[in-house]
């Protein structure tokens, strides 16, 4: 019989009390809302009671068995080897239960969390409808509602398994006894994981997978680590097969592979997990879903903005920390009147086998473009702290930009991996470059000091040979003009001098320099057009002041033929020097995309650089320098330039012919008053002059392509 109740209804609903679930619903409660958590089965989810707490636990105990096996390396005589590992069974489902009763109902209704234990599925975008198991049905309202129902094991459609009492990782662990023969289907990271601890534990193991490598996500080094290690253990490895059937018969499973059999008493199926998305009914609330999950914004909304979806039912990693990440997400937009989104930075990963795997960000075949990069290997042969343990088995890869170093993905194979991987993942998030890991003291002797050698591998097998590779090529004779030029420069920046040449300056030394002009009046625009092509040369950022000066010492147009001829000596002298000195080197290493703006650049090299003179939308000292990368001949950048540089310098000549008015009055003076927009507009309209001739050219290339 079907009992019905009057409708409830919720601030918040959550569907699935897994590690994402419960992030969301008991931070609501303590914020102070209205929190219903809906679960069919277990109150934990999977990492509590069928994955992460179980199977820590089981390995736990296969490594102390390991070590007790192994005691004699370590100089240790007279030791017993246990006889029987069964009770490992009864201590993972008590650890288990300790973990579990932290999130039942009755702790999380002490948190302030409504629970209901049923199976629960949309009825429209708003309302569930949830089965209890009483038979009781219930109908709720919920402003959001969030979808954490997670994942479940993939069940192969292999002819014979249906109907045979074959294990996944829900139900291995209810095993009153450890195996005599365990078969393992699959060398993922759970596979691999129980495949050793059974075989710790003493059971025999064959794992069998279809592909001819364990851990296909793992770099193959770590592969090749960990086939060794189940080798060396003696777990039989069918690798590069596949179950074509099986058979099950007396307390037997018989699998067929591709070549030969394999009998055992106990057969575990992990090749994968698929998210729990049948039964919600979830085209009744508009969501849209497929097999492969339930997609979701940035934020972890679906495409009904109340509706959310966190952890292994989106699709993607399938991870405990990555569904606490989502959660917190969520958790965050519910409370606060802003969105929050989902971390989008590399998600780490660990498989615990012995030694682990952990891994973040890219692997070395996912690399687009080798030669930008840096791979940086440290074995742990060379770390003293697994030399005393005596676990040498493992390395540290790190997988960088070339010379910045900045981390795009690494690996460890190694005891305590997953927590040395930490390191990694943070200078990641922080953006920290790997060589400056080299710089942080890490605790002697630690396997953490592997990072660190990784970090000084920079310098030595980076750093140094391209600094080797550049100075192979220098010459004094060509880089003494730069080398010059780039020491005054240090020297003006750092000692401010430059800072002297002001308006400031001006307005009170005015009457003094224009005395000094009408005594020397041959020698001060020597000296002028001199001091201006050094400060232009240096690229000191005090030319509008000098045209100003110009223009107020000299009567137009000589002042603005002095500005002009300072400024172009000044600017071929840097132009001049800068192609010596890096113009063939930068040609030599240049990439496709500057060669081809190279080649447009010669082609049209005059009307570019008239519009870059008549409109100063970048620098003066970068359009001094840039054309010499581009292979623009001399003569072409000496009159463009001569030429470009009239109108500004007229109007800043013409301008300071009238601050002597300014000093009378003491009035401000602003620079922006002399740049307005008539001014802008009429260099603008200059500039788009210059490049009518490329414009007209490509009319007529195109026109003649027609023809043709």
């Amino acid at each position: 019989m079907v009992y019905k109740e009057k409708m409830k209804k919720y601030s918040i609903i959550v569907i699935g009390a897994g590690a994402g679930g419960l992030v969301v619903a008991i931070g609501a409660a303590k914020a102070g809302k209205r929190v219903l958590l809906i679960e069919k089965g277990k109150y934990g989810g999977d990492c509590t009671h069928f994955g992460c707490i179980p199977s820590k636990s089981l390995i736990a105990s296969a490594e102390a068995a390991y070590t007790i096996r192994q005691s004699e390396r370590f100089g240790l005589e007279g030791t017993k080897p246990f006889d029987r590992a069964d009770r490992a069974l009864d201590r993972v489902r008590s650890i288990v239960s300790e973990v579990a009763a932290h999130e039942d109902p009755p702790a999380l209704q002490k948190l302030g969390v409504h629970t209901l234990t049923g199976t629960a599925r949309f009825i429209d975008p708003h309302h569930l409808e949830v089965i209890c198991p009483e038979g009781k049905e219930q109908t709720l309202y919920g402003k959001n509602i969030i979808i954490a129902t997670g994942s479940s094991p993939l069940i192969p459609s292999i002819p014979g398994l249906e109907g045979t009492p074959f294990h996944t990782n829900e139900t291995i662990f209810a095993l009153e006894k450890i195996p005599k023969h365990l078969a393992v289907l699959g060398g993922g990271p759970i596979g691999c994981e129980l495949a050793q601890a059974f075989r710790r534990l003493g059971a025999e193991v064959s794992l069998i997978h279809r592909r001819p490598f364990l851990l296909k996500k793992e770099e193959e080094e770590a592969q090749e680590v960990i086939a060794k290690k189940f080798a060396d253990e003696g777990v039989q490895l069918y690798l590069d097969q596949t179950t074509e059937r099986i058979a099950y018969e007396k307390g037997e499973f018989t699998l067929f592979l591709k070549k030969g059999q394999v009998n055992v008493d106990t057969f575990l199926v992990s090749v994968g997990r698929q998210p729990n998305v049948s039964g919600l009914q979830l085209e009744k609330a508009g969501v849209r879903y497929s097999e492969k999950g339930i997609p979701i914004d940035g934020y972890g909304r679906t495409n009904r903005s109340h509706i959310w979806a966190i952890g292994d039912v989106v699709g993607g990693a399938k991870f405990t920390h990555l569904a606490e990440n989502h959660g917190r997400a969520v958790l965050f937009s519910l409370l606060s009147p802003f969105k929050k989104s989902i971390s989008r930075q590399p998600i780490p990963r660990v498989t615990f086998t012995d030694p682990e795997v952990a891994s973040v960000g890219l692997l070395e075949r996912e690399v687009a473009h080798p030669r930008e990069v840096a791979i940086y290997t440290i074995p742990f042969s060379q770390v003293d702290r697994a030399i005393t343990a005596d676990r040498t088995e493992g390395f540290v890869k790190v997988i960088t930009k070339k010379m910045s170093s900045k981390i795009i993905g690494a690996t460890i194979v190694g005891p305590r991996a997953g927590e040395m991987l930490g390191e990694i993942s943070t200078a990641m998030a922080g953006k920290i470059s790997l060589r400056k890991l080299a710089d942080i003291i890490h605790p002697y002797p630690t396997y953490n000091q592997a990072i660190r050698k990784a970090a000084d591998l920079w310098l030595i097998q980076t750093f140094l040979p391209f600094l080797k590779k550049f100075l192979k090529g220098f010459s004094l004779k060509r880089w003494l003009p730069i080398l010059i030029i780039l020491l005054f420069i240090a020297i003006s920046y750092f000692t401010g001098v430059y800072k002297y040449i002001s308006f400031e300056t001006l307005q009170k030394q005015h009457r003094a320099m224009q005395s000094f002009v009408e005594v020397h009046p041959v020698a001060t625009p020597v000296i002028y057009i001199a001091i201006y092509a050094f400060t232009a040369a240096l690229c000191l950022p005090i030319g509008i002041i000098l045209s100003l000066l110009g223009g107020f010492l000299f009567p137009i147009p000589w002042s603005t033929l002095y500005v002009v001829t300072g400024a172009t000596i000044g600017s071929s002298i840097i132009f001049l020097a800068a192609r010596s000195a890096i113009g063939d080197f930068l040609e030599k290493r240049a990439g496709p995309f500057l060669k081809k703006m190279e080649k447009g650049f010669k082609k049209n090299a005059w009307s570019y650089l008239l519009f870059l003179r008549f409109i100063p939308v970048f620098p003066f000292w970068l359009v001094n320098i840039a054309p010499a990368f581009f292979g623009v001949s001399f003569l072409t950048y000496l009159w463009t330039t001569f030429v470009g540089i009239i109108p500004g310098a007229y109007v800043f000549t013409q301008t300071g012919a009238g601050l002597g008015a300014i000093f009378a009055s003491d009035q401000k003076f602003s620079i922006n008053s002399i740049l307005n927009i008539q001014l802008k507009i009429a260099l603008v309209v200059l500039g788009i002059f210059a490049l009518f001739p490329i414009v007209v050219k490509k009319i007529l290339e195109k026109r003649k392509r027609r023809r043709k």
